[in-house]
């Protein structure tokens, strides 16, 4: 059986800006639940941007200086985010799948007992091509008991 995570409230802000254009922002709100590993924090949270679609788990990893996310779903995929070092993997869709690198501007994370945060800017290329720079904010709190 699987150990239990404090449950959290997330609140988290992304944007993607392509070139010469405006920055899309998409916020959520969800829950989640955060772990202690030997070495940093593990958070896990489901993401439904849309009703269509079923929902994708997200795992984040934040330790080390680096952070490692997972996402699985109809739209799976790992990456690996460590400043001024470029990361390499497979982007896969119902649509197929695609090359992808990204390179980490920057990476910070803070985390206590009962709350934490994380902030991410990178640089997103799928199939060689610059698709956009995208800065992720998040922040979490433990949930409190009625």
């Amino acid at each position: 059986m699987e150990p239990q995570g404090l449950p959290i409230l997330i609140s988290l802000q992304s944007s993607a800006a392509p070139e010469g254009m405006h920055a899309e922002t998409i916020s959520l709100i969800t829950a989640g639940e955060l772990f202690t590993t030997d070495g940093g924090y593990l958070l896990r949270y489901e993401e439904a941007m849309d009703e269509s679609c079923p929902p994708t788990q997200v795992e984040l990893l934040m330790e080390d200086h680096a952070v490692t996310m997972c996402r699985s779903g109809e739209y799976d995929v790992n990456m690996v985010f460590r400043k001024g070092q470029r990361y390499e993997g497979q982007y896969r869709t119902p649509h197929g799948s695609f090359d992808l690198a990204l390179y980490c501007t920057k990476i910070n994370y803070t985390v206590d007992p009962e709350d934490g945060e994380l902030h991410l800017h990178y640089q997103l290329n799928i199939n060689g091509q610059f698709v956009a720079m995208h800065r992720l904010e998040m922040y979490f709190y433990a949930k409190k008991s009625a």
